[in-house]
């Protein structure tokens, strides 16, 4: 087996934390707002499906 040296001096590797934090709380954002639309789309059709023209429990 090889030995491999790995070296973690060069200080630009990755993102910058702030716009790693920024990435997360928008994908946070986005899941949140996807989810909401889907259930109030998932509300309204079982709402439709449950009463009838007179707000009557089917």
């Amino acid at each position: 087996m090889k030995n491999i040296k790995y070296s973690f001096k060069n200080t630009d590797i990755g993102i910058s934390p702030i716009i790693a934090i920024k990435f997360q709380i928008m994908v946070t954002f986005i899941i949140l707002s996807s989810v909401s639309i889907a259930v109030i789309i998932a509300a309204y059709l079982a709402y439709r499906d449950f009463f009838n023209q007179r707000k009557q429990l089917k």
